[in-house]
């Protein structure tokens, strides 16, 4: 398959992200890469999450994302990217907090997590 078809499969969930309102509810997205194309396809996604990473207003209609709802939201999420860290996962982008107000974190991408990792479950 050509470099366009891999980059639409890159392209699509950050485009058409899922818009999840419901309070303490979080996305957890799972590609499965052949390893002959694994590193480029990681770093092709993470070129593709910084460049459409639009954060703030949640009604703004170039947001891509908005602030968690609640701190306790806020702190379970970064709880998860602390046990990502510990536990060998490579943490590609983001994982932290970001402007000076509200509950915002950067978009955060891993790879190589284990399937029982609380990022996967």
């Amino acid at each position: 398959a050509s470099w366009t078809t891999w980059d639409k499969s890159i392209t699509h969930p950050i485009h058409h992200p899922p818009k999840l309102t419901t309070p303490g509810l979080h996305l957890n997205l799972e590609i499965y890469v052949h390893e002959n194309i694994y590193e480029d396809f990681l770093k092709r996604f993470v070129e593709v999450t910084k460049e459409n990473q639009k954060i703030g207003d949640p009604f703004g209609k170039n947001t891509w994302q908005g602030p968690q709802v609640s701190r306790t939201q806020y702190e379970k999420i970064l709880s998860y990217i602390d046990q990502g860290k510990s536990s060998g996962a490579r943490l590609l982008h983001g994982g932290a907090k970001t402007g000076s107000k509200g509950y915002y974190l950067e978009p955060t991408v891993f790879a190589d997590a284990s399937l029982h990792e609380a990022l996967l479950l």
